[in-house]
């Protein structure tokens, strides 16, 4: 082990067609997965297995084949055939070796009978992970729970902070607030979040993995900027709808103290004056004044404040 560490090291320096020549004593976490996936595969086809029951549960192909150098076919495909060709198919297999009984593979078997298996629900998955394999872990300012686990995998893991409810609804998690997950080493897809502190263990839902991609896969980095800027869309906003109501509000006294600078009537009580002046046949002018005698009055009070002022001043003056 200790010698693979010191391999894996070095590569970090090595150009990459030096690097592929080292021959590793032991794999890389990702290539070793590919290569059990391989594996597994292949014990799950195999056909020539010895399984108890097998036979006795029918679990097992009847199978003809029309040539010694062709292939196996199912009975089923015979069944189904005309019965001119049914009968000459017959006639041609009853020679030995052209038919057989095999043992339907572990992958056959699964693909027979899982259309009758229940999925089960998210919200169980915490309880067959138990408890105890539960880690609190808090939701980063970035929008996405962040975390290491060398039992799950190689590198970080992302998920993003945003539960998927059993209804399907989704549910926003609070930045900064901490949530007890689960997270299944045979599928770390997901993240399955429950509360923490009060209602402890209570599910709140499934947040989908964020994955890195390669600044080669130009479509890869196109499909995660649109999920970035639909996320950013999705957590600003509470924001926008506020400050667009202030906005608004802003433009709606922005209207109003034009209208009270310009000398439109604006309360209740110059409206209906100006009603009544329109109704009697009257101009605004006889009510608010021309505009030369507003901007007089408006002088005038500029005057006596002044004058006011300017007398308040001198009383300081007399009392000091």
């Amino acid at each position: 082990e200790k010698n693979n560490n010191a391999l894996m090291k070095a590569i970090e320096f090595l150009p990459p067609e030096r690097a592929i020549l080292l021959k590793m004593p032991f794999l890389e976490f990702n290539a070793f997965m590919k290569f059990a996936a391989q594996v597994y595969e292949k014990i799950n086809a195999r056909d020539w297995h010895d399984l108890e029951g097998w036979v006795e549960s029918g679990l097992v192909a009847h199978e003809f084949r029309l040539g010694e150098d062709l292939p196996w076919m199912r009975a089923e495909q015979l069944l189904a055939s005309p019965d001119a060709e049914r009968n000459a198919i017959m006639a041609l297999i009853k020679r030995p070796g052209f038919t057989r009984i095999r043992k339907l593979s572990p992958a056959e078997v699964w693909e027979r009978g899982r259309a009758r298996l229940t999925r089960l629900p998210d919200y169980i998955a915490p309880q067959i992970i138990g408890e105890d394999n539960g880690v609190e872990r808090r939701i980063g300012k970035n929008g996405l729970i962040e975390f290491e686990d060398r039992n799950i995998g190689p590198g970080t893991f992302r998920y993003l902070a945003q539960a998927v409810k059993p209804d399907g609804a989704e549910e926003p998690l609070a930045e900064g607030e901490i949530y007890l997950t689960f997270c299944n080493p045979f599928d770390a897809g997901v993240l399955y979040v429950c509360k923490a502190g009060s209602g402890r263990g209570s599910y709140i839902g499934a947040c989908k993995r964020w994955d890195s991609v390669s600044r080669t896969d130009l479509e890869a980095l196109h499909r995660q900027m649109g999920a970035a800027a639909k996320e950013e869309t999705k957590r600003l906003l509470p924001f926008q709808a506020r400050h667009t109501e202030e906005m608004r509000q802003r433009t709606t006294d922005a209207k109003w103290n034009t209208a009270v600078l310009a000398g439109k009537p604006v309360t209740v009580e110059e409206r209906a004056a100006r009603e009544r002046i329109k109704a009697a046949g009257g101009d605004l002018e006889d009510i608010f004044g021309t505009r030369n005698e507003r901007k007089e009055v408006l002088e005038h009070k500029e005057e006596e404040s002044e004058t006011a002022l300017d007398k308040a001043v001198n009383d300081m003056d007399k009392m000091f």
